[in-house]
């Protein structure tokens, strides 16, 4: 199983006056060709969106 499409993650390291608190990463992915398909669709190249947060994938 392969995907193909474009993605990006934001890291946010310092929370202003929040020392303590672990870097927050959010992920953004938009997969455009999927090799395999969900029961449901039926066509391969299509627009979908992901979204997640931390290691959420």
């Amino acid at each position: 199983m392969f995907d193909a499409g474009v993605g990006t993650a934001v890291t946010i390291n310092k929370w202003w006056k929040l020392v303590n608190l672990k870097p927050l990463t959010i992920r953004a992915d938009f997969p455009l060709f999927i090799s395999r398909l969900p029961y449901v669709e039926t066509d391969y190249l299509q627009f979908r969106w992901m979204i997640g947060v931390s290691r959420a994938f």
